[in-house]
């Protein structure tokens, strides 16, 4: 993962990014294995996506999100412009630590967009999912087709976790059902997604604070909210 950066930082950009001239990269970004034959965690690999992108298409990976992806699924709380820029939302919520201090400005700036530099809410992220829940069965929402659908969901490699696609984790266990779903973090602000493959239900938890004090508040909630609906009981397991 890359660092965060505040107002008055001086700010790297997507070359630096790529030939590792910063802290948490001290070498170049590459390839490590052929594409689609496994998986690792890479923020690197989204900044290779993301200048492609960009050089391809002629315009910024934020221009490109928000006419083809949020817009569509009517995401109007959903940005990838950073603090400071132009059009950036005034209602954000501020970034803590883990003893809940404000985080310098509060305001992380993410020059890797691709890699952790949106901003949203908990409904806009449950509207991108019910787009993908509605396109796993056969509808298609905005610029998710059921094939794209199927992608996004698909998993790709069981040797490094418990099953992941390009977007998602894949999971059972919980609620006894089976799920894609995401979570992630950057330093003090903390998500996690949940839905459903099938029967179009779920969640999203978000909070600002570090780990230390999100981590056992959602643990403790996804719990109590899969209880509360009841969606054990949709997928009884056999004695």
């Amino acid at each position: 993962g890359f660092a965060d950066y505040y107002e008055g930082d001086a700010l790297p950009t997507l070359v630096d990014s790529l030939e590792g001239r910063l802290p948490r990269y001290d070498k170049p970004i590459g390839f490590l294995f052929a594409p689609g034959t496994s998986w690792q965690y890479s923020g690197g690999g989204y900044v290779i996506l993301q200048m492609a992108l960009e050089d391809e298409m002629g315009e910024p990976l934020e221009n490109l999100v928000r006419k083809r992806i949020f817009e569509p699924l009517a995401m109007t709380h959903t940005t990838m412009v950073q603090p400071g820029e132009p059009g950036f939302p005034t209602d954000v919520a501020a970034v803590h630590d883990d003893a809940g201090a404000l985080i310098r400005t509060g305001l992380p700036i993410t020059p890797q967009v691709s890699a952790s530099g949106m901003w949203s809410t908990p409904s806009d992220l449950a509207r991108f999912a019910i787009a993908i829940q509605r396109g796993l069965r056969g509808e298609t929402v905005g610029p998710v087709t059921p094939p794209i659908a199927r992608a996004m969901t698909d998993i790709v490699s069981l040797h490094y976790v418990g099953g992941m696609g390009m977007p998602f984790f894949r999971g059972f266990g919980l609620g006894n059902t089976e799920w894609f779903r995401h979570d992630g973090s950057n330093t003090g602000v903390n998500s996690d997604l949940f839905a459903a493959m099938d029967g179009g239900y779920g969640f999203v938890l978000m909070g600002n604070g570090d780990d230390d004090n999100t981590g056992p508040v959602f643990a403790s909630l996804r719990r109590e909210i899969i209880a509360g609906m009841g969606w054990r009981d949709r997928h009884p397991i056999p004695d």
